[in-house]
């Protein structure tokens, strides 16, 4: 038999509720900003971004890329129709490879712009944060691996001895370590 202290009861209650509702607010652009962003190209950092956060590479870069090194994706606007260069989807193949394999990556590197006047009209690249690299890694590659780095090389028109490479938009490369890309807008992608 227990003592009456011990049979004496007590409750303590209480409850805890959270709830999360985050605001979430559009503000839909307009006029030039709108047009400056619609018709803008897609610059080659954010195409390659994409990329990284595992978008299939076929899809994005045969979407996204009008031409690479001179390599054409071919055109499909208006009347105007050409099929691709016979090497496009061939790029486009060793790049898959290539990347599925951590033999070529993409990083993007900060790099000091110079500041824009307030009076400047160019401000479409204005969000383009830093230069993008591609490398080519092949000290620990296999042989077919190698021969595969090659045939990209080539197809670019690479040079053999060089490992990285900077991505940028344009149609004709300034020097050797860069890799020109035209891309389309968002309107030609639609």
């Amino acid at each position: 038999v227990l003592p009456d202290r011990f049979s004496e009861t007590a409750e303590i209650g209480g409850s805890l509720r959270y709830e999360g509702r985050p605001t979430l607010t559009y503000a839909p652009l307009d006029g030039r900003a709108f047009f400056a962003n619609i018709l803008t190209p897609i610059p080659p950092g954010a195409i390659f971004s994409v990329l990284r956060a595992g978008w299939p590479v076929d899809l994005v870069l045969g979407t996204t890329v009008q031409k690479i090194n001179r390599v054409s994706n071919g055109t499909n606007i208006g009347r105007y129709r050409r099929p691709p260069d016979k090497d496009f989807w061939k790029i486009v193949e060793l790049i898959e490879k290539l990347y599925a394999d951590n033999v070529l990556d993409f990083r993007i590197v900060d790099h000091q712009k110079p500041q824009a006047q307030p009076s400047d009209e160019n401000r479409s690249h204005a969000y383009d944060s830093g230069k993008t690299l591609l490398w080519l890694e092949d000290t620990e590659a296999k042989e077919e691996t190698r021969r595969e780095i090659d045939d990209l090389k080539q197809l670019l028109g690479l040079e053999r001895g060089l490992a990285e490479f900077e991505l940028v938009y344009g149609r004709i490369r300034e020097r050797p370590d860069q890799i020109v890309i035209m891309t389309h807008s968002i309107m030609t992608i639609l």
